[in-house]
């Protein structure tokens, strides 16, 4: 089954068997932000996502423990990806995890 999802002016579809992403044209899609903003569309669809806020800043977490900003400036992008910094540490550990993710 294909799941596509609108991201920013384009239409995305993710492939769950090859774990890509292409366009509406069968291109695959290369730029890690708009695969970001597709994923964190996907995990809002099914039910699986998790969103934190933390110092008025608003985060998706998608599998791996990656951080999403939310943020209008920065939609889509990684962030807080060393395991060091204590940003990261505090919104991991204030996420509400559920039964939504199963992270490893």
């Amino acid at each position: 089954m294909i799941f596509t999802v609108p991201v920013d002016n384009f239409t995305i579809s993710y492939h769950p068997e090859s774990k890509q992403f292409t366009y509406k044209n069968g291109n695959e899609v290369t730029s890690q932000t708009l695969i970001n903003k597709a994923s964190v569309k996907l995990a809002d669809a099914n039910g699986r996502l998790v969103k934190v806020e933390y110092n008025s800043s608003k985060y998706a977490i998608l599998p791996g423990k990656r951080i999403i900003s939310l943020q209008s400036s920065s939609a889509g992008k990684e962030v807080f990806k060393s395991s060091s910094d204590g940003r990261r540490q505090v919104i991991l550990a204030t996420a509400n995890w559920g039964e939504k993710l199963c992270l490893s």
